[in-house]
């Protein structure tokens, strides 16, 4: 599942995510079927408090998941004079032949948004980003709208909106925010959030270097797992492209949860045990103990063997993302430019075993029933 965003820019860009594009704003100049991001010299970006929240499926979008974003922006005008520019929130560009996350027949990414300035609705309107522009093989349309600022002052943008998900054949999921439009904007943005809630706790995670992971944390009810990301005086130099690790994905001798589902369940509710012989006659016993936990470090439980706690939770605060990869088996990993960060498992004090899926359920029960056998067997 892919999600891209982007941000306000002065039509200036500002910033933004993608494969489900999400933007920031920025100031543009040109006519509507002509625009081009403009370097805005006066007007600051104060903050940005970026919420991006998983939804569950309804059938206003088909039965699917989509995302609702909450893109919260405050722009100050430090100059002496009222200054009014044409702001633009950007959607990713997409050809004829990509997934845009749109709904139905919808030329749109962005769905049922709306705009308000200082708490007012204002008028949108839309345009394109200048073929010839150097943002064009980033940026699609623009979403554009009239801003004043009185000399001094500050105003608060707001846009709400949703989009739909995309996913690969590994089941790994993106969520990709524009951000790198937010240098646009005159000197470095005061402090920037990111606030991600996904309906599953992933397995690990990685993201660009330079955003600062804030926290990591299931919500008592197990409905979201939120992961934060805070800066202060931030320039962007990478757009958030963030990997979640799935259940497609594998740990050092644990193979992917999804391939023992398929295979030793066939189907039925009750694991297969004489294909499990087969399958699993390669594992050593501590193996099997290993495997059989690993969903439960998955959400963060607590660990009473010393060696399990230290096994799993080695990478819970985040190390250079190549550190992880003997230790946890991304089916891709983070494929965008520049240094990256990760976090495979972290204890959660919120830790349920109710927040175990259906799926984790059966992966600890086939686990469960081939160390029975091997120990029967042992007698």
């Amino acid at each position: 599942m892919k999600i891209t965003h982007s941000s306000l820019l002065i039509f200036c860009l500002l910033t933004g995510l993608s494969t489900q594009a999400l933007a920031n704003d920025a100031v543009f100049g040109g006519t509507a079927a002509d625009l081009v991001p403009i370097k805005e010299k006066n007007l600051k970006m104060a903050s940005e408090d970026i919420e991006i929240i998983e939804m569950a499926p309804s059938k206003e979008w088909d039965g699917l998941r989509h995302w609702q974003i909450n893109a919260t922006y405050t722009f100050e005008n430090p100059t002496k004079k009222e200054i009014s520019a044409t702001f633009g929130f950007p959607e990713m560009a997409c050809d004829e032949e990509g997934d845009c996350n749109t709904k139905g027949d919808s030329r749109f990414t962005f769905h049922n948004m709306k705009t308000s300035v200082d708490g007012k609705q204002v008028k949108v309107s839309v345009g394109k980003v200048d073929k010839d522009s150097k943002w064009a093989p980033e940026l699609g349309q623009v979403h554009m709208f009239k801003v004043t600022i009185p000399a001094g002052k500050k105003v608060e943008v707001v846009h709400n909106y949703q989009m739909g998900t995309s996913g690969s054949s590994m089941q790994d999921e993106w969520v990709s925010y524009v951000t790198k439009t937010g240098s646009l904007w005159n000197g470095p943005i005061g402090s920037a959030k990111f606030t991600i809630k996904l309906l599953r706790r992933p397995w690990g995670f990685s993201y660009p270097a330079d955003y600062k992971l804030k926290s990591y944390e299931t919500e008592k009810d197990g409905k979201h797992t939120s992961i934060v990301f805070a800066m202060k005086n931030w320039v962007p130099k990478q757009d958030l492209n963030l990997l979640l690790g799935s259940q497609f994905t594998g740990m050092a001798k644990c193979p992917p949860m999804q391939q023992v589902i398929w295979e030793v369940y066939q189907s039925e509710d009750e694991p297969q045990v004489d294909l499990m012989d087969e399958y699993f006659k390669s594992m050593s016993d501590a193996d099997l103990r290993k495997c059989r936990n690993l969903v439960y470090a998955a959400h963060g439980y607590t660990f009473k063997d010393k060696k399990l706690q230290k096994l799993f939770y080695k990478y819970q605060t985040p190390v250079d993302e190549e550190k992880t990869r003997g230790f946890w088996g991304y089916s891709g990993y983070n494929w965008t430019e520049g240094s990256k960060k990760a976090v495979v498992f972290a204890p959660s004090s919120n830790y349920s075993p109710d927040h175990l899926t259906k799926d984790e359920v059966k992966w600890v029960k086939a686990f469960k029933a081939i160390e029975k056998r091997r120990k029967s067997k042992k007698k």
